[in-house]
């Protein structure tokens, strides 16, 4: 614990997942519940795990209130917890509180008054892609329910499926919410439509796509609302992404890297 940094203010340490009174307030940072499992499972290296074993999670706490302001579930791999948890420890060595807070889009003071957290894929591959990406950062924070909280680095990836076309950016967002995702479905919907998007074919190219990836812990599986998104864990331009969102470490990209992924030198602004 070094002064001066967050690991004078902060602590990260591995809980039961389910010890708060009020679970639906208390999944405010919740990454998948027990998803965050079956997301990254074909990228952790470890032993295979119990449906029996508990639901663990790791929580920030303020060290001089022993408050929790932040909280990332891991689902049942007590193993990928631990390593987390030893990855932010690692992170608030090198930070200053504040750094720490805004890094990982903690907001100590409103944290429990959102409902969940989103996570929204966002990818363009013609016209002005950054602007089009920034321009669905923008369009999300402007909508009433919701607050961006932490935008990912942009990459550029080589077109799955289609006709030939374009390479894309691609990106993810952060977002607390108390919307639910047949919520946000016209939300992002709206978002394509404002950047000009014309659905002329499958997997086509586009001005602008919003995708659903995560809704707090809700599983939707409807003809038009797939949530956690289908198709999210075969795709390295999605999940490349998420993965910034999870201190250094603690997840590891297949050896090689995802393939037809480039991590870019552009960015986006928080709102």
């Amino acid at each position: 614990m070094t002064p001066g940094t967050a690991s004078a203010v902060f602590d990260a340490v591995v809980e039961p997942l389910h010890q708060h009174e009020d679970l639906e307030e208390f999944s405010v940072g919740g990454f998948l519940v027990d998803m965050v499992v079956s997301v990254f499972a074909g990228l952790l290296a470890g032993p295979a795990l119990s449906v029996s074993a508990p639901s663990v999670c790791v929580r920030i706490k303020d060290r001089a209130t022993s408050d929790t302001v932040y909280e990332l579930p891991c689902g049942k791999d007590q193993t990928l917890a631990e390593g987390v948890a030893a990855s932010f420890r690692t992170e608030m060595e090198t930070m200053t509180a504040e750094r720490f807070l805004e890094e990982y889009g903690i907001h100590p003071e409103r944290v429990w008054t959102a409902h969940w957290r989103a996570y929204v894929g966002i990818g363009s591959n013609l016209g002005d892609r950054l602007a089009n990406l920034q321009g669905a950062v923008d369009g999300l924070q402007q909508r009433d329910g919701i607050t961006v909280v932490w935008v990912s680095e942009v990459y550029e990836t080589a077109p799955v499926g289609g006709p030939a076309q374009p390479d894309y950016l691609n990106a993810a967002v952060a977002v607390d919410t108390v919307l639910h995702a047949r919520e946000l479905l016209p939300i992002a919907q709206h978002l394509e439509a404002e950047a000009q998007r014309v659905r002329n074919e499958r997997w086509g190219p586009r001005t602008l796509d919003v995708d659903l990836l995560i809704v707090g812990d809700e599983e939707i599986d409807e003809p038009d609302l797939t949530v956690p998104h289908p198709r999210m864990r075969e795709r390295g331009f999605v999940l490349a992404p998420l993965a910034g969102f999870l201190p250094p470490g603690a997840v590891e990209a297949p050896e090689g890297g995802w393939p037809g992924v480039r991590l870019t030198d552009l960015s986006l602004r928080l709102p």
